[in-house]
């Protein structure tokens, strides 16, 4: 079996997990697609985030395997992101000096604030969505790899009058 399809099917597990298709959603109902595309296994998409200073829409690869977000510290500086505090992490290449932050979601039209995050100052790729932000906030994911997307569905999120793209201060 490729990873891809691996991949795949861990989605469908988790999102069969979060939230099943009987499952009513009250309050805050969420039904977000984010179109992306399979590169070297991996399904890239971007998503709008909002710091401090302002919004960026990176790229990040869906990362089930990565608990936290993870971003790079070029990004987070440009957002003016608030380092709360250090936190050593330990991976194949060995351990570094990471920090603790957040950052706000923006899944239109919903918007996800303090979300919890690392910064890597090491890390030069594109961020990481792990797993966490599906936990936290009860979404659903089912990453459809033919169509390149993922459907994000749930109650999480608060209404934004911002979170079309016009007005992020």
């Amino acid at each position: 079996m490729n990873p891809t399809t691996i991949r795949w099917l861990l989605c469908q597990l988790i999102g069969g997990a979060l939230g099943s298709p009987t499952r009513r959603p009250r309050g805050h109902n969420l039904d977000f697609t984010v179109r992306g595309h399979i590169v070297s296994d991996a399904f890239v998409f971007s998503l709008p985030v909002v710091g401090p200073l302002g919004r960026e829409t990176p790229f990040f690869i869906l990362d089930t395997g990565a608990f936290e977000m993870l971003l790079p510290p070029d990004l987070a500086s440009r957002l003016g992101l608030p380092n709360l505090g250090p936190l050593p992490i330990g991976g194949i290449g060995g351990s570094v000096k990471a920090y603790q932050s957040q950052v706000d979601i923006l899944l239109s039209p919903r918007r996800f604030p303090a979300v919890a995050c690392v910064v890597d100052p090491a890390y030069s790729g594109p961020g990481l969505f792990g797993l966490r932000f599906f936990i936290d906030n009860q979404l659903a994911l089912t990453l459809n790899p033919q169509e390149q997307t993922l459907a994000i569905r749930g109650e999480g999120g608060s209404p934004s009058p911002h979170a079309d793209g016009w007005d992020f201060r």
